[in-house]
């Protein structure tokens, strides 16, 4: 039965023309930041970029990593839309019809969101990584097993993610408010690490951190020091986002018995 509502969800998902607007976006926005950070240092005198922070490789292409993890708007509206235009309408209650476990639901749209996210971020890496090998100063890169990692990673924050999307969506139903509450969160909690004791928990800080990070010229790609915290530590507080707003998903369909 999982497989079948794995099908449904990614028919229903592939359909949508949003996921491909969405995408689109997404390719202009990495595509204008690498622009900015490996063409204009080609093109404009070096004496008026006083004070700009000029990447070379190997560096740049962490930090288009980070650039790519930063777009957590991508999976948190998609895995929004995808179950709070159910739960507003009557599809839901026709889906519980043929499969009566909320759970199995939520575990289908989990896996499809995030694999779907998953594999626009793994392509706009990609993309940075193309145009930093073609335009950016410098030499060396990370090693294919590093690259390795840079995808598995990806997941991991992709699913973080679209979890706390889901949890947001089954808990207020409407997606248009939704959309406004899970955005305004995506943005807002990033802003929040700036609070040191709540940077330790925050996901996006964490979901960052699990890259590393690069400083440049003195400007750091996220607030903090990646050094102070651990992979584990960083991979732990990830987890626990994400079976935390799983659980708040799970328990929020029950709860409102939709």
């Amino acid at each position: 039965m999982l497989l079948r509502l794995l099908q449904a969800e990614s028919i229903k998902l592939l359909k949508r023309r949003l996921y491909w607007i969405m995408g689109l976006v997404l390719a202009a926005l990495v595509g204008l930041t690498a622009l900015l950070f490996l063409l204009l240092p080609r093109v404009v005198d070096p004496s008026e970029l006083e004070g700009f922070p000029v990447v070379e490789k190997p560096e740049i292409y962490l930090f288009g990593v980070q650039q790519v993890v930063g777009q957590t708007w991508f999976p948190v509206i998609l895995a929004v839309v995808l179950l709070a235009a159910e739960l507003s309408g009557s599809t839901w209650m026709a889906n519980l019809t043929r499969e009566a476990r909320r759970g199995a639901h939520l575990a289908a749209k989990a896996v499809v969101v995030t694999v779907s996210s998953w594999v626009v971020m793994v392509a706009a890496v990609a993309g940075w990584a193309v145009l930093s090998w073609l335009l950016a100063e410098g030499e060396g890169g990370p090693a294919p097993t590093e690259w390795l990692g840079v995808v598995a990673k990806l997941a991991v924050v992709q699913l973080a993610w679209v979890a706390l999307g889901l949890a947001v969506a089954a808990a207020l139903r409407s997606t248009a408010v939704a959309v406004g509450v899970a955005v305004a969160f995506s943005f807002s909690e990033g802003l929040l690490a700036l609070w040191r004791p709540y940077r330790r928990v925050s996901l996006s800080q964490n979901s960052s951190f699990l890259f590393g990070e690069t400083p440049l010229g003195g400007i750091q790609v996220s607030f903090g020091d990646a050094t102070e915290v651990t992979f584990i530590a960083a991979l732990t507080v990830v987890g626990v986002w994400t079976i935390a707003s799983l659980l708040a998903g799970w328990l929020s369909l029950r709860w409102r018995d939709a």
